[in-house]
């Protein structure tokens, strides 16, 4: 119980830098649910005793490693400005795209809009 305190607020902070500004509180709405669905079906682990109880263990130490790995594919926001647009958060993504195709990219989400 005490790392999920500790990661709620980290869910506000993170997401509110990585997001553009015209997505933030929809993107920290979306982030908030997500936190408060998984809260809701965290007890049903517990119900896995009954399968075998080693996969009390498992599910969430599998969970864990799967967010690790995700993390690392999060952009640095280290002295880096918010982003205003969503231009600037997709350049602001550590993706290897070429000039041209990023270009590409942009073009067709201001296409959209």
């Amino acid at each position: 119980d005490s790392i999920s305190d500790t990661m709620i607020p980290l869910l506000y902070i993170y997401t509110a830098e990585v997001l553009p500004t015209h997505f933030r509180a929809r993107g920290i709405g979306l982030c908030t649910m997500t936190s408060a669905a998984t809260s809701v079906f965290s007890p049903f682990i517990l119900l896995l005793d009954n399968v075998n109880s080693i996969l009390i263990l498992i599910v969430p130490i599998a969970l864990l490693t799967v967010t690790v790995i995700l993390a690392n594919y999060t952009p640095e926001t280290l002295d880096v400005p918010l982003p205003m647009t969503l231009e600037d958060a997709l350049l602001q993504q550590p993706v290897n795209r070429t000039d041209t195709e990023m270009r590409n990219l942009l073009d067709s989400i201001s296409s959209e809009d």
